[in-house]
């Protein structure tokens, strides 16, 4: 009972008693691969065979001395590889034991091949086990491999030898053979799939991405870190990026503390002469608890960013004349009077400029020829500007300007001076002469605290007495009175 001929040697054997076959006649194979064909399968079992020669060469390696022929077929029983004593090569040639040959139970009856596909797993045809005598001093093991996550059978391999080498335990070897071979392509399938994954990572992504090594030499640079910084892959791969002056510190620290960022706002210019704004995000990788280098995220936040500054330029900027708007001057005044108090700043001054007679320009020529007149009136003060100087429109014909750390009062009334000097010749307004002139309201910060609104209401106070005392004239205020009319001193342009 125990030497009991497996059921699949008992069917093969029938097969070819069915077939006609001669057990005293060796069959052959009939069918062949073309040298092309045979090349071009040979290709696309590329990464099999050199898995399978692999695990293949080392069991030769061990089996040193043994006179092994070890065959590796494709799924079809065709045969890709044959290695091994070349003795036995020679011998196996008569029975159609070639590169190409594709060995069926129809062709070639008993076979070690087509049993182990058939069977899908490890088998032995020894001496009598074949069909054909010439194959009774003949020992054969086979198994057949497989990608395990889906039961996708590949093909086999085989060994034969002479009979009197047989033992049982090469065909234990042979199945710890495959399963190696089994677990290495699995393991290759599934990087194959993540680099896939990766590439498509890498590609579709609308951030930039830049990958190193444990040393900071850069390993991957994918489209869009091309796209925003408008650097080639030849330019950056295998340069050191430590010594980048945008990123080289971030990703210093990362590889040297493993430091992590996240958000680091980062501003450049690319090659292209373009201005790119980016979040920046900067972490280690590892494997295995090690560091083993440093991924690094450019997100483009160029247009919202752009967009935002847009914003905000327009909440603090006039729109009529593009100089800074009450709210900016407010806050400007806010910001020097707290650095006052903080003893971080020196004097201030406010010079409040009202247009005199605006109304009847607007009245008799429209509020068209009206704004293009304050335009015009803006890009003359515009350049009464000192280094320190801020000009703002407040509204309507009313413009301030805020005097910043000036070293004497003499400083702020040359200043008032100049800006009144500037109607003295008439404005050109689509095709008109306009002739305008301008009463300012002069407050510089007393030696003690008051608010933002106060200071601007002695400023405003002033500006009225210089449009009570006939217009076309500074004022400077010179109490702190709020309740009352400001005591002034008054100079009229002449």
């Amino acid at each position: 009972m125990l030497n009991e001929e497996p059921y699949y040697i008992t069917e093969s054997k029938r097969l070819c008693r069915e077939n006609g076959m001669d057990p005293y006649v060796m069959s052959r194979p009939e069918t062949f691969l073309t040298e092309q064909e045979l090349l071009d399968k040979r290709e696309s079992y590329s990464e099999i065979l050199s898995v399978v020669s692999f695990f293949s060469n080392k069991l030769l390696a061990s089996l040193k001395g043994t006179p092994i022929l070890v065959v590796i077929s494709d799924v079809d029983g065709f045969l890709l590889d044959i290695d091994g004593d070349e003795t036995i090569k020679a011998t196996t040639d008569q029975f159609g034991i070639i590169l190409g040959s594709q060995f069926t139970q129809k062709d070639t009856g008993t076979n070690v091949v087509s049993l182990t596909l058939q069977e899908k797993r490890p088998i032995s045809l020894i001496g009598k086990d074949h069909y054909h005598k010439m194959l009774e001093d003949i020992a054969c093991y086979g198994a057949s491999f497989q990608y395990t996550d889906e039961d996708d059978l590949l093909g086999s391999v085989s060994i034969m030898m002479p009979i009197q080498y047989q033992n049982p335990l090469f065909l234990t070897m042979l199945s710890q053979m495959v399963d190696s071979i089994e677990r290495e392509l699995l393991l290759r399938k599934q990087n194959r799939k993540l680099n896939i994954m990766n590439q498509i990572m890498l590609k579709r992504t609308s951030n930039g991405i830049v990958i190193t090594d444990e040393y900071g030499i850069t390993t991957e640079l994918n489209d869009y870190a091309q796209k925003i910084s408008h650097n080639g892959r030849a330019s950056v791969i295998g340069k050191n990026i430590c010594t980048s002056e945008l990123t080289g510190t971030y990703f210093q620290r990362v590889i040297e503390n493993e430091a992590v960022f996240e958000n680091e706002l980062l501003q450049f210019t690319n090659q292209k002469g373009e201005r790119v704004v980016c979040l920046f995000d900067a972490q280690p990788i590892y494997e295995n608890g090690k560091m083993i280098g440093a991924f690094g995220q450019f997100r483009d936040i160029s247009e919202r960013h752009l967009l935002q500054e847009k914003y905000n330029y327009l909440a603090y900027h006039d729109d009529l004349t593009d100089i800074p708007n009450r709210r900016y001057i407010k806050k400007e005044i806010e910001s020097h009077i707290q650095s006052i108090e903080m003893g971080t700043s020196g004097k201030l001054a406010i010079l409040f400029l009202d247009l005199d007679r605006f109304k009847i320009i607007n009245d008799n020529f429209g509020h068209s020829n009206g704004d293009e007149l304050l335009k015009e009136v803006s890009k003359r003060l515009i350049g009464c500007l000192g280094e320190r100087d801020i000009l703002a429109r407040m509204g309507g014909d009313e413009f301030i300007f805020l005097l910043q750390d000036f070293d004497s009062n003499h400083y702020v009334e040359e200043k008032a001076k100049g800006i009144l000097k500037q109607f003295h010749e008439p404005f050109q307004v689509a095709g008109n002469e306009l002739h305008m002139t301008a009463s300012l309201g002069i407050a510089i910060y007393p030696d003690y605290p008051v608010s933002p609104e106060q200071f601007m209401v002695y400023a405003d106070n002033a500006m009225y007495q210089a449009k009570s005392q006939g217009k076309n004239r500074y004022v400077f205020n010179t109490s702190s009175h709020l309740d009352s009319v400001s005591s002034t001193h008054v100079k009229h342009c002449r």
